[in-house]
């Protein structure tokens, strides 16, 4: 079995490339050859999320599935610094936080306090490309990136 992820990173938004498609373009060829039969579907990240925190501790989910967990003493906003991530999605509590991209200028994702719990928080990371370290913290503030040209 063939699978293949297609992630979508948004579309332009000017000039002559507005328009442009995206994604899989054509007919879908393996070693020259068409492949017929497939099938398009969305990938259920909280299902991933699911898989990875039911897990054996120690063991590797899909690219890499990362899981750990902290405790609050009450719900608070927080911001989750994601500066040693490579790229993909944060989960926390069975609530997908967002996408971060190393590539990019956000280094933190909001966490709303309504998400967070009083006692035990479980954070699953749904790592697509490489993480630098195996450890995530957060932080007081945003990190967006350059605010001005």
């Amino acid at each position: 079995m063939l699978t293949v992820l297609v992630e979508d990173q948004g579309r332009v938004n000017y000039a002559g490339r507005i328009g442009e498609p995206k994604g899989l373009v054509g007919g879908i060829r393996l070693a020259g050859e068409p492949l017929t039969g497939w099938k398009a579907r969305p990938v259920d990240l909280s299902a991933v999320a699911a898989g990875i925190a039911h897990a054996p501790a120690g063991s590797t989910v899909g690219r890499t599935g990362l899981r750990g967990s902290f405790t609050l003493d009450a719900p608070a906003d927080l911001y989750l610094d994601t500066a040693t991530l490579g790229k993909g999605f944060a989960v926390l509590n069975g609530f997908v936080l967002g996408r971060y991209w190393r590539h990019s200028p956000q280094r933190t994702l909001f966490v709303p306090a309504p998400v967070t719990r009083a006692g035990a928080n479980e954070l699953i990371i749904i790592e697509l490309d490489q993480v630098a370290e195996a450890a995530v913290s957060f932080v007081a503030a945003p990190e967006l990136g350059q605010l001005e040209e």
